[in-house]
């Protein structure tokens, strides 16, 4: 019997809705984005997010400052 009822509270516990407090939005080209097409996102240790998309290199640490940029010529 304690074994059932641990089973069932551990099944409550991992059913339970676990809510974070982390805020996620969505960033586009209208939050200075250099394209909606991302191909990586690393996370550098002191907080900054590097996005690589199909039109250049942002660099985002609370506003996106562009810091390499690709012409549609550069692809042919």
């Amino acid at each position: 019997m304690k074994h059932f009822l641990l089973v069932i509270a551990f099944l409550l516990i991992i059913s339970s809705p676990v809510y974070s407090q982390e805020v996620w939005r969505r960033l586009t080209t209208d939050d200075g984005l250099s394209s909606n097409k991302i191909l990586t996102i690393y996370h550098a240790k002191n907080g900054d997010i590097w996005i690589t998309t199909d039109q250049g290199i942002d660099l985002y640490n609370g506003i996106f400052q562009p810091f390499l940029q690709v012409s549609v010529s550069d692809h042919l």
